[in-house]
């Protein structure tokens, strides 16, 4: 009413998976009873968005943020309020912000194949080796809507059989601790040299950071492991970051000038101030180079890789 925007999660509660849950009316309410209070001076809307996760409980991973064409709540009404009830009317217009933010995000049906098409979408993109989130996101989306159209079009034996190679294929992989993007290496012996040559190199700053922010770590490793909803993992560790990462910088950065010459004591708070995102992004290249390692090492699943790959075509 006062011209400021309202921005509210509309399924009201949250869950890490690729789709979405009913709508909240509560969003639908407020937009109604703005439509009546002051939808004659100006048209109310609602702006879709779509928030795209890249791994929901890994610490510094993406998110796309997108948003969609807005809905004009007040054409909207003027448009429906003579044919339907307004219990109908709420509900047209839920099913409509669900459609489209399904279209902003990689929305999987959140039906008893979730897990197999997921499954298979991360491996079809990843054989792309997108180079950004947003170009996840679209091959993501390309890939769902292939399979999709695949098992629309398909004998459902077919599909059944394909779901329950994806799945038993995805459970030996994660049994191997196997990241989907390593399988999109040709030669996966050459990015597990390259890769373990970098952590080589970075390892003697990567000791540095791991020691002069091991309080931080700690704290936010013990709050993580008491939460029970472990969406909120990544929401701890940054309030916890948050609040103890400058003081360590602070307190670090005066024992250096207290203890040492003044260039190598401005150059130890330099190397101070990134120390904590890259402990974090070194452990997180580590396990995928690990990840690359058992890949290289497990020829058996390279075939039945290909095999799934072929299949969803």
């Amino acid at each position: 009413q006062h011209g400021y925007p309202l921005a509210l999660f509309p399924e009201a509660t949250h869950r890490p998976k690729h789709s979405l849950l009913p709508l909240s009316k509560g969003i639908f309410h407020i937009a109604l009873e703005a439509n009546k209070r002051f939808g004659h001076e100006r048209p109310v809307y609602i702006v879709p968005m779509g928030l795209e996760y890249g791994k929901y409980f890994d610490y510094r991973s993406t998110v796309v943020a997108t948003y969609g064409e807005a809905i004009n709540v007040t054409e909207f009404v003027k448009q429906h309020e003579n044919e339907v009830t307004p219990a109908r009317l709420l509900a047209m217009l839920r099913e409509e912000l669900a459609t489209r933010m399904s279209k902003l995000i990689a929305y999987v049906p959140d039906t008893e194949d979730y897990d197999a098409q997921w499954e298979l979408t991360k491996l079809c993109t990843a054989q792309k080796s997108p180079m950004s989130p947003s170009q996840r996101l679209t091959l993501n989306q390309a890939a769902i809507k292939r399979l999709v159209e695949k098992k629309e079009s398909e004998a459902p034996e077919a599909t059944a059989a394909l779901y329950a190679d994806a799945l038993a294929f995805q459970k030996e992989r994660r049994a191997l601790g196997i990241h989907p993007s390593s399988t999109s290496h040709k030669y996966p012996l050459v990015p597990a040299i390259g890769n373990t040559l970098v952590l080589l190199c970075a390892l003697p700053y990567y000791l540095f950071c791991a020691i002069t922010m091991l309080p931080s770590w700690v704290v936010s490793t013990i709050i993580v492991g008491k939460l029970k909803d472990k969406a909120f993992s990544n929401t701890a560790r940054l309030g916890v970051n948050l609040a103890l990462c400058g003081l360590l910088v602070i307190i670090w950065g005066i024992v250096a000038l207290c203890t040492l010459p003044l260039v190598p004591a401005l150059l130890a708070i330099a190397l101070l101030i990134p120390a904590m995102a890259f402990f974090y992004d070194y452990n997180t290249f580590a396990r995928h180079t690990l990840s690359d390692w058992r890949w290289a090492m497990n020829k058996h699943l390279r075939p039945r890789l290909a095999e799934l790959l072929k299949r969803c075509k």
